[in-house]
């Protein structure tokens, strides 16, 4: 699906509002615009900062919270730079931020989501088309000299801070520390949501098991794994 926002400027939705799909395990609360990193993000609405966020790698990553002045909430994630801070007053035609890829994302976009007077989550499609939550600046394209530029500033970083650095803008180690620790939460999701596999089924198959051949040898593990379960739905429903 295609949404046209400013007059002119088509973008996908990559994710649409109440989906539920390999990346949103509970209905999307909000919509993805797949849009180019570092897109100028302007208010089409008058209203508050009401809380910076940074999740890191995870969630919406860097984001704002706008209360606006209908006292509905305007929420931007996955943002690479931000521009306002707590508290500012913002009117229609403020620059908001940049968008980006930071928090659990798998390519640069814009997550938008809308919360109306009474804190629950609609729909900001028609909001968007019409003009009356953000409006875009795509960032202009690099010239042939520009690319030159980058490409020089590219070596002269790998060249004093090295390769990882120019790429990544972290150390090797950071870069390193970060993938262990996307790997444990990744993997720890995994689990959690695959908990009838590795705790539900094995207790219920030791059951049966102790009951078909009358040895008790195994039924050690059924409580543990039983505990296990519940604590993995309940960690479940309330993290992911």
């Amino acid at each position: 699906m295609k949404i046209k926002i400013n007059g002119n400027h088509v973008f996908e939705i990559s994710s649409p509002f109440g989906v539920i799909d390999s990346i949103h395990k509970k209905p999307h609360t909000g919509v993805d615009l797949a849009i180019p990193e570092g897109t100028e993000i302007y208010s089409a609405t008058d209203g508050i900062v009401q809380k910076i966020v940074d999740y890191g790698n995870e969630n919406i990553g860097k984001g704002i919270i706008i209360k606006t002045d209908d006292n509905e909430t305007l929420i931007l994630g996955h943002l690479s730079e931000i521009k306002v801070k707590k508290g500012e007053m913002i009117a229609e035609g403020d620059l908001l931020g940049l968008s980006g890829n930071t928090g659990h994302s798998t390519g640069a976009h814009l997550h938008i989501g809308l919360k109306d007077a009474n804190g629950k989550f609609i729909d900001p499609t028609n909001d968007l088309q019409n003009n009356e939550l953000i409006t875009l600046n795509e960032p202009p394209n690099e010239s042939f000299i520009d690319q030159i530029n980058s490409f020089v500033d590219f070596i002269e970083t790998a060249r004093e801070h090295g390769i990882f650095y120019a790429i990544y803008g972290k150390s090797f180690f950071q870069v390193c520390k970060d993938f262990v620790i996307n790997f444990f939460n990744e993997l720890s999701k995994f689990v959690l949501q695959n908990s009838d596999f590795f705790f539900l089924f094995p207790a219920i198959l030791i059951m049966f098991i102790t009951f078909i051949i009358g040895r008790n040898k195994y039924t050690k593990y059924i409580i543990p794994l039983w505990s296990a379960y519940f604590v993995s739905r309940i960690l479940y429903f309330t993290i992911i």
